[in-house]
This record gives structure tokens, C-alpha cells and sequence, in this order.
């Protein structure tokens, strides 16, 4: 069935998910880092694109939004005090920054990083009615250029290196201060925690606002069970299908776009991470 579409829009966001339904990833939880993209101000999460979460246990570590996680939270909750209603709970629920209502992969994907098998693991969420799936690749390594330059981050002295990763020259911020090598989205392999990172044009920028230690561990969870589709190291049709859904999401999802300029849905408007 297709559906038809009488305005230009973005694409539309997947539905809630059940946040009753997540699976336990590493039960030895015991680091967070909450890291603003593309922040104004750092200090005001309404000028975010994204607010993302590192979690890491002794055998895995997951990155993810967490507006998304906390929208997903709410609308479960609103669905126990609402078994019966006739509709679901308000798309919007809770922070959103800047990018309120709009699909990203960037905000609805879950990073998975397996230290044991060296592999990381993409778990995406497309825009309704499209299937959800995973895509998996080892460990993506970046050679980094250690500098003598030093700044101060989220309280944390740090030291500059730079990169060239996939199509994007990058710079980064890491911090001796936590030897912890890993980093927002997929970046790691630094002596030490990366608190900033950004691309030379200043598309994309993960910046520490937050750093949670716990004495007890806690469980590192994900929702696994939604994806079901699996393109296993086929990275070349991963990105084609994020091109596609990004450049003509409704033609993608089956619908159809009516009125003056039905292929007028912000065509060429991706700007990919990767670009190789």
C-alpha cells in the first residue's frame, strides 16, 4: 500500500519503541559520557542537535541518543497509565534539541562495540514503515597524529590529534586523565577518553557536556529484538540504502509525494559522517 503525502516534509520518524522489551548487552556497566552534536552552547541542551550517551562495561560498549531513549521512556510509561486509548502518545516527548521531529541516522542508531570479538555493530531504526536492521564491521581503527597542543574539556585537560577517517579530515580531544580508549560514535583507539571531536568543515561536532563514574555496575542495554534485517560487512549497500533514505525517503518508504513538485523531499540534502 502507498501512502500519499500532500506537503513537502522530512522524513518521518519510527514509532516509539517498547522500552519494556530491551536486552542486556554487558552486566558490568560502570562509565558514562553524554556528549552534545552539533551544540550552540554547550551549557544549553536546546541548542543540541543530539544529546548521545557512551556507556561501558568490561565487554562491550554502546553509543546512542539519548533525547531518543528518553522519548521512547516516556511514551512507554504514558502507555501503562493509557492501555486503552484509541490513540498513541504524543510523537514529542520530553528534550529534543533542535532537531525535534526529524529522522537522522545519527539519532536513531545504536553503536554496539563487542571488545571480545573486535567487531561493532550498527543497529538502525528507519523512518516507519521501512524495516529496521543491523549492520555489522570490525572495529573501525583510526591512525591518529598525536600534537603537543593542549585544551580543557568538561574539566579534563586534553591533547589534540588529528585523523583522516572515511572521506573526513577530523580532529580530537582525548584525555590522558581517563585511559579509557574509546570516544563518540565510532571513534577510539586514543591513550585516553576523547571528550571532542569535529571535522575540518565543521559539519559534525561530538563534544563531552558529562562524565558519570558508578561504584556499583549497572546493566548496558539495548533493543535488539526490532531489527531484523542483517547486512553483514556489506558496508557499500549499508551506505547506498542511508543515501537513499536521506536523498528520497518517501520514494524509499513507498509513498508518494503529491502537489507541485512531488520529488522535492530535500534531494541532495545528505551530508553522511562517511563518506568513503
Amino acid at each position: 500500500m502507498t501512502v500519499k503525502m500532500t506537503a513537502q516534509v522530512v522524513c518521518i520518524p519510527p514509532f516509539q519503541k517498547d522500552m519494556t522489551k530491551l536486552h542486556v548487552v554487558d552486566s558490568t556497566g560502570y562509565f558514562r559520557a553524554s556528549y552534545a552534536m552539533n551544540a550552540t552552547d554547550i551549557k544549553d541542551t536546546n541548542t543540541y542537535d543530539d544529546l548521545h550517551r557512551l556507556e561501558i562495561g568490561q565487554n562491550r560498549s554502546i553509543y546512542y541518543s539519548y533525547f531518543i531513549f528518553q522519548n521512547d521512556s516516556l511514551a512507554t510509561e504514558w502507555r501503562k497509565i493509557n492501555p486503552i486509548a484509541e490513540s498513541g502518545p504524543p510523537f514529542i516527548m520530553g528534550d529534543f534539541g533542535k532537531q525535534s521531529g526529524k529522522w537522522s541516522e545519527y539519532y536513531y542508531t545504536y553503536y554496539l562495540k563487542y571488545f571480545d570479538t573486535g567487531r561493532l555493530a550498527e543497529f538502525v531504526r528507519f523512518p516507519r514503515n521501512l524495516p529496521h536492521y543491523r549492520f555489522t564491521e570490525d572495529i573501525p581503527e583510526q591512525r591518529w597524529t598525536l600534537h603537543q597542543d593542549t585544551s580543557t574539556i568538561a574539566g579534563y585537560m586534553c591533547q589534540k590529534a588529528t585523523t583522516r577517517f572515511r572521506g573526513r579530515n577530523y580532529v580530537a580531544w582525548f584525555t590522558p586523565e581517563i585511559p579509557i580508549s574509546n570516544g563518540p560514535w565510532k571513534f577510539g583507539g586514543l591513550p585516553g577518553l576523547i571528550l571532542k571531536v569535529y571535522d575540518e568543515d565543521r559539519l559534525f561536532t561530538f563534544e563531552c557536556a558529562k562524565i558519570e563514574y558508578f561504584r556499583n555496575t549497572f546493566h548496558i542495554q539495548a533493543p535488539l529484538s526490532l531489527f531484523y534485517y542483517r547486512f553483514q560487512d556489506d558496508y557499500q549497500r549499508h551506505r547506498r540504502l542511508m543515501a537513499n533514505i536521506w536523498e528520497d525517503c518517501y520514494r524509499a518508504s513507498g509513498w508518494i509525494m503529491n502537489g507541485p513538485n512531488p520529488d522535492a523531499n530535500e534531494r541532495g540534502s545528505y551530508k553522511p559522517l562517511e563518506l568513503e
